[in-house]
This record gives C-alpha cells, structure tokens and sequence, in this order.
C-alpha cells in the first residue's frame, strides 16, 4: 500500500472483507526513496531522507492504528526496497490467502508503473492478487453493512499457468 496516498475509506472494503472470512490483515509498505534524493549529497541530504523516511512510516502506523480501531485483526510492516520483492517476499513469510492491493499505487510510479507491478505480482504471487480501487466516498461516510454483498470480478488477463489470476473489488 502507499502510505501516503491511501486513506482508510480505500481500506474499508479489505476490512470488511477480512472480517466477514475471519482472516487478518497486514498493511505492507515499501519504501523508496523519492527520485528527488538521488542527486543530493552531503550530510543534509542524509538527513532529508530519514525525516522524509520517518514521516511516511509515522503515517502508515496512523493509519494502521485507525484501521485497527474498525478491525482489530490488522497489523503494519514497513520495508525499503522494492515493492514487487517486498509484497512477495511477505506474502510467503505470512503464508498469505490473498493479495489485496488498494489502487491507486502513486507512490511507486517512479520505480514500476501501477499496472507493470500488478502484472508481475499476478503472475508471480502463490495466491490471488485483489484490486481494490480507492473509495470515491467521503471520510464522514458510514461502513457499508458487513451483510451487504461485495462483488469481485476475475478480470481475463494473459497470465502464466501457475498464476492464480487478478480480480477487482467493484464496492
């Protein structure tokens, strides 16, 4: 996930879902430093790239911490390095069900375009891999009942035998 651009109305639907089948939820993020650093020097820029580093971990415990007061069943890790070996790196340590990514991913489109990375986790992760689209409600807006159906359509997409496919959330 990108802890700066996702808001908890993107993690609503995994939430709930994760509810409804009893699992748990890890918020995984990936850190890369922004293009911006990659010419500075000296020790100011060190110090620049650990605060920038310090901020965006603090915002994924925050979010963690208000996803955890709708779903306590929900925990954060937070790596540096690249997202596509992180997210299956983890996803094999946690003996992962499910992959669920919220979209958009802005943060790491410097590294790997959004659907470059998906296609790869696709075809790579030992378990499906989930799109959720960020939420176009407001912050105020309530839950949706748990009860309510959410529906996921199996997207066909080129994908190696092995894979277990790509499926979107449409809340």
């Amino acid at each position: 996930m990108d802890a700066i651009q996702t808001k908890l109305n993107d993690l609503r639907p995994i939430l709930l879902m994760a509810r409804r089948l009893g699992a748990s939820v890890t918020l995984l993020h990936c850190y890369v430093a922004p293009p911006s650093f990659d010419f500075a020097a000296g020790e100011r820029a060190v110090k620049e790239l650990s605060v920038h580093r310090g901020r965006v971990r603090s915002r994924l415990y925050e979010l963690a911490g208000q996803a955890r007061r709708i779903f306590p069943k929900c925990s954060c890790r937070f790596v540096s390095g690249s997202p596509l070996t992180h997210i299956l790196r983890q996803s094999q340590r946690l003996w992962a069900d499910l992959i669920a990514v919220p979209l958009p991913l802005d943060l790491v489109r410097w590294c790997w375009l959004p659907e470059e990375l998906l296609d790869e986790l696709v075809r790579r992760a030992a378990c499906p891999v989930l799109c959720v689209p960020a939420s176009q409600t407001l912050a105020e807006e309530p839950f949706r009942s748990i009860s309510e159906t959410i529906e996921a359509d199996l997207m066909t997409t080129d994908v190696e035998p092995e894979s277990h496919g790509l499926a979107t959330l449409k809340p």
